[in-house]
């Protein structure tokens, strides 16, 4: 379930509270959508993805949807996150009766490709960058260039990562599916003691109409490195209100996950093991 966005304990009493808000305004073409607001996304077929996942609260962001083909999709999107890093510059000026706290900036781009070779076939192919301590960068607004080239170019002081994933239509009502995130790597100390295999990798298999009609049942293997979604510089860690964008359980993980779901006499049902 998504995360809830706890705020700061009340400024005049004892209490704590949550503020929830969502809201998407889309603008629909033939083959383009344009959306801004403050909402969430995942990215992947899995249940919890590792690589865009709706784990984290939502927050405002902006992006389009473009179906370039039948078959070639093309998404991007720019989002505004939650840091929770106070901004000690800033710190002189909201103090006196009524301290508030002012955080530094933390932003996120994204953009993935999508491939459907054959009918039961899916590619994708992501990258994403969190950047911190400015509001918005015009290098990461340019949707069509390799943002892990753009972070490289500002002289590697932002967090990029890569994102690879596959799905396979077994039959009609069932499914294969296999993501990779790597956040860092260098390919000639793959094999060494020393490594930067900074890598997550999740499989799972969803099988429908098993025992009655629209029942589904997925089982789904997850683990991640413990060096992953945290940055040198903590400002561009790879989260959002203190909760990972990607995997829910975050770095150092190793999840499997069962669900079945059905319909029965007008009521659903839902068992769900985790371990």
């Amino acid at each position: 379930r998504q995360g809830l966005p706890f705020l700061d304990s009340s400024k005049d009493g004892t209490t704590h509270w949550v503020e929830i808000a969502k809201t998407k305004i889309s603008y629909n073409q033939t083959n383009f959508t344009f959306e801004f607001g403050k909402f969430d996304r995942q990215w992947g077929s899995s249940t919890h993805s590792i690589l865009i996942s709706n784990k984290s609260p939502s927050y405002p962001q902006f992006g389009f949807d473009w179906d370039i083909t039948s078959n070639l999709r093309f998404i991007y999107f720019h989002g505004f996150l939650k840091s929770q890093i106070p901004d000690s510059v800033r710190a002189d000026t909201y103090h006196g009766i009524g301290k508030r706290s002012f955080d530094l900036p933390r932003s996120i781009a994204g953009h993935r490709l999508e491939w459907s070779p054959t009918s039961n076939l899916t590619l994708g192919a992501t990258e994403s960058v969190v950047y911190g301590s400015r509001q918005i960068d015009f290098h990461y607004l340019m949707p069509f260039t390799s943002l892990w080239h753009m972070e490289n170019h500002l002289g590697d002081i932002d967090n990029a990562q890569v994102g690879l994933d596959v799905s396979c239509a077994i039959k009609e009502n069932s499914k294969l599916y296999f993501s990779l995130y790597i956040d860092e790597w260098t390919p000639e100390w793959t094999f060494k003691n020393t490594n930067h295999n900074w890598f997550a990798y999740q499989t799972g298999f969803n099988w429908k109409n098993i025992i009655r009609k629209f029942d589904k049942l997925t089982l789904e293997y997850t683990w991640t490195d413990h060096r992953i979604y945290r940055h040198r510089f903590p400002v561009n860690n790879y989260y959002s209100h203190g909760y990972p964008l990607g995997f829910w359980a975050g770095p150092h993980s190793e999840d499997v996950y069962v669900e079945y779901h059905a319909s029965i006499l007008n009521s659903e049902i839902t068992l769900r093991y985790s371990d």
